[in-house]
């Protein structure tokens, strides 16, 4: 049986596992201190070693089967009244393509690159426009404990998927963290 993970690919599987290298060592049985050389280039693990790293990881991997396993903690979302100006500044500060809009705690909607790009046809100007101005409808919701499928469909129709739970926005999966996913699997 082969390696899936190389070791010039082991610290951003890792990272993509959300897994610190103490976690790892001691799931592994590998030192800290070794996997650290590893992921810096600065020696050549045997083969034994990387295979036990590739276990660990593809049992780490598969224990992520639901859409919170893969989906970004990290979500950026805007009030609907908020100036469009700074929600715009926001989503390119932060390298994000939509986020979804709140209102009174609620998922009321979704603002997009393509949404503000369309109110910005025709020179139009932005001051005094609000995300309400700009807004679509709101993105597809599902429970954290969805399958990895479910949200894959609903990405073959919207740009995000919000990952919910007891009423509140727990993460978002994109295309993008599904392809991060694929990497990893191999």
């Amino acid at each position: 049986m082969g390696l899936d993970i190389e070791p010039e690919n082991l610290r951003r599987v890792r990272r993509m596992l959300e897994m610190t290298q103490r976690e790892l060592a001691d799931l592994s049985g590998v030192s800290q201190s070794l996997i650290a050389k590893i992921e810096s280039g600065t020696v050549e693990p045997s083969y034994r070693v990387m295979k036990e790293l590739d276990r660990v990881l593809k049992g780490k991997n598969r224990s992520l089967i639901d859409a919170s396993g893969v989906m970004n903690r990290s979500v950026m979302s805007f009030e609907a009244a908020v100036p469009l100006e700074e929600a715009m500044k926001g989503l390119v500060r932060n390298g994000y393509s939509q986020a979804p809009v709140i209102e009174e705690g609620r998922v009321v909607g979704s603002i997009s690159e393509t949404s503000i790009v369309k109110e910005l046809e025709d020179g139009k100007n932005t001051e005094g426009l609000t995300v309400r101005d700009a807004m679509e409808g709101p993105l597809p919701q599902i429970p954290a404990s969805s399958s990895l499928d479910a949200a894959r469909g609903l990405l073959g129709y919207f740009p995000a998927v919000l990952v919910m739970e007891n009423g509140g926005i727990k993460g978002i999966i994109t295309k993008s963290d599904l392809i991060k996913d694929h990497l990893v699997k191999g």
